[in-house]
């Protein structure tokens, strides 16, 4: 009998999930219902595991009166950090410190691909257009990656002064772009650190519902 409690103890040890299934214990589960703001139809719903400390949603329209063109925002960061909605012409974050991720779309673009390929290409056209504006410019992140079913196009946006990384995929058919920022005043992260936390928010995401059926014409 004295070999109970280990016996016990191994059984319940083989019924535990694997360990890379448990979210760590400063990551929290949220629940993101993408929409077409124009049109109010939904386009589907992701769950990912964030950072504890993100502990403030919000989610607007990004108005444009130039080009990139319209986006639907959903922004998660610290509630001690000030909001700054950036719209029309106002792009750039006036804060010294940034920590924050943002989910965006636009409202009516889909290329109608579910395949790889329009992310390879998305990855090679942004590079183009990025070292066209800023010959010589050096893009620390500059990778593609398959993470379970989708595939990501993770750049260093050179174009925008924090310099943010930026992972795109297609979640539904839809363009999917998921912005890391990370600037602080005095103490700049770790890149290494900063880029292994993103990865672990990308393995997180998951699609929990598809697109609805198009509407009927007529």
């Amino acid at each position: 009998m004295k070999y109970l409690p280990c016996l016990l103890f191994f059984l319940c040890a083989c019924n535990a999930p694997p360990l890379a299934e448990i979210p760590p214990s400063n990551t929290r589960e949220v629940h993101i219902f993408l929409q077409n703001f124009e049109t109010q139809m939904p386009i589907g719903s992701i769950k990912l595991d964030i950072p504890q400390k993100w502990d403030t949603m919000f989610t607007w329209q990004h108005y444009s009166c130039t080009i990139p063109p319209d986006e639907t925002k959903y922004r998660f960061q610290p509630k001690t950090y000030p909001v700054f909605l950036e719209n029309g012409s106002f792009w750039d974050d006036i804060t010294d410190s940034v920590d924050q991720l943002t989910i965006s779309h636009q409202p009516n673009l889909n290329p109608g691909e579910s395949d790889w390929s329009y992310i390879d290409r998305h990855h090679q056209n942004t590079k183009d257009i990025f070292l066209k504006y800023y010959p010589g410019e050096t893009i620390d992140v500059d990778t593609i990656l398959t993470i379970g079913e989708l595939r990501f196009s993770i750049l260093t946006d050179i174009m925008d002064e924090k310099h943010p990384t930026v992972a795109t995929t297609l979640v539904n058919a839809v363009p999917l772009r998921f912005t890391f920022r990370h600037v602080f005043k005095h103490i700049q992260p770790d890149p290494a650190t900063s880029y292994r936390r993103m990865i672990e928010v990308l393995k997180s995401l998951r699609i929990t519902s598809p697109p609805p059926p198009p509407r009927k014409q007529g």
